[in-house]
């Protein structure tokens, strides 16, 4: 494809099989790596292009592959910022979207298997923004430095925050449902991407984020009751406790600011 590869393409290992019983449906397997957002997957561009296709697909032409890449891209994309310095397009993965393909050329439906995928969430710091959200994030890294690092104290990132909230339907029923959340956006620029209505219970910066966030949900899901019709990340219970928790997990990693 025109997109050239990083690393983590490589590391994918998505090579494509056709198997006899099942014709016409690609199988792709191995790993995809992802950069979340909340709930939400987002795949770099070529990581996209790996996901849809694969590696050294042979079972598919050039202009077939481009055509697929192409159609499932649109217009719409996310800028990711890694270690605030290299940008890269991202786009969301969504995994329903991607099971079949017409070719327009060859008229020809393509069906695809990915159930033997893996997901996992890269460890880079990193940070995902619309592009006004982009912009207003570049003028805060340009502003003139002053005696103190205004994005570390005491060598903990000010751009990396664990939150707790209850989200606008939740509210709206009085029902007893929090989220976990991260964030590497400055201040309280994630919560302008929840719909109004939303209640913040807690939120508190911290070194890690990305490490911080998983021993949270792995408490939680031990201790509080998953909530997976809201999304993975929320769970039942009471929400003095959950904040609580979270401060012993942030003290206890000695990661608090």
């Amino acid at each position: 494809m025109d997109i050239q590869k990083c690393d983590k393409c490589y590391q994918s290992f998505n090579y494509p099989m056709i198997y006899d019983n099942i014709p016409n449906t690609i199988h792709l397997s191995g790993n995809s790596w992802v950069y979340m957002d909340g709930s939400k997957k987002y795949l770099k561009e070529c990581c996209l292009e790996t996901y849809l296709v694969g590696i050294n697909n042979c079972l598919l032409n050039y202009d077939q592959q481009r055509e697929i890449c192409n159609h499932f891209k649109g217009s719409v994309f996310k800028i990711l910022l890694i270690d605030n310095k290299t940008q890269h397009k991202v786009f969301e993965l969504k995994e329903n979207k991607y099971k079949s393909f017409k070719c327009a050329r060859s008229n020809t439906k393509i069906m695809f298997d990915r159930c033997s995928i893996r997901y996992t969430e890269s460890n880079e710091s990193y940070g995902i923004y619309t592009n006004s959200e982009f912009k207003k994030h570049l003028k805060t890294l340009q502003e003139p430095s002053t005696s103190i690092d205004v994005d570390m104290i005491n060598g903990y990132d000010l751009c990396s925050y664990i939150y707790l909230l209850q989200d606008r339907t939740a509210v709206a029923i009085n029902a007893s449902v929090f989220k976990v959340g991260k964030t590497t956006q400055p201040n309280f620029e994630r919560f302008k991407n929840y719909p109004k209505g939303y209640k913040v219970i807690l939120h508190l910066a911290c070194s890690d984020c990305h490490s911080i966030e998983k021993n949270i949900i792995e408490l939680f899901k031990q201790k509080y009751t998953p909530r997976l019709d809201y999304d993975t990340e929320s769970f039942e219970g009471n929400c003095i406790s959950m904040r609580n928790d979270i401060l012993n997990i942030i003290t206890n990693s000695d990661n608090c600011i």
